[in-house]
């Protein structure tokens, strides 16, 4: 798609050139292509296409640049079982089975590389400031921890949700309401 972009803001109108351009799976629908093909881009489209080109080209360097400044800060994070690690040392951020921490969190299945990496912005590495597993997530969006027997729950003072946590926590999705069966009757069903 984006050669087919480039070579319409280098100035090539002809359709069928235009999809002959085309990569992958949309080789396959070189018909469809030139009918969408078709139509009127002049110069001024041209312009407005290269200004949005030109943006995404710049958020990506600039996703790109943090994306590699947050894994150096993550590797200086001290890890739970060593001392802080200087950032140009990337091997001795890893644990005995070789993995760094990010991609510990990264095997967990629904947890990608950035959901691992807010959840050590949010949590950090240090799970020893936890006392309980229910400490570690509160709020009314989040799962409850098993209850130990003979523990009140009433114990634990609930906190605050941050905004990151409420954003970030799993809501089930809306129940319809249920009908009991008097509730039936009075509607007629």
């Amino acid at each position: 798609m984006r050669d087919m972009l480039e070579a319409r803001i280098a100035g090539e109108r002809d359709p069928r050139r235009l999809a002959g351009l085309a990569r992958g799976a949309m080789k396959a629908k070189h018909a469809a292509l030139v009918e969408a093909l078709t139509g009127r881009f002049d110069d001024h489209h041209a312009e407005l296409a290269r200004m949005l080109l030109d943006q995404i080209d710049t958020l990506n360097a600039q996703i790109a640049r943090l994306t590699t400044r947050i894994d150096d800060l993550l590797v200086t994070i001290i890890d739970e079982r060593s001392d802080p690690v200087p950032s140009d040392d990337q091997d001795a951020a890893r644990d005995e089975s070789g993995l760094t921490t990010i991609e510990r969190l990264d095997e967990i299945p629904g947890v990608g590389r950035a959901a691992a990496q807010i959840i050590l912005a949010e949590v950090g590495p240090d799970m020893t400031v936890f006392p309980r597993p229910r400490t570690w997530c509160r709020g009314r969006n989040c799962a409850r921890a098993p209850s130990s027997p003979g523990r009140s729950s009433a114990a634990a003072e609930p906190a605050r949700a941050t905004p990151t946590s409420r954003e970030c926590s799993a809501r089930p999705p809306p129940q319809p309401p249920r009908q009991t069966p008097s509730s039936a009757n009075a509607t007629g069903e």
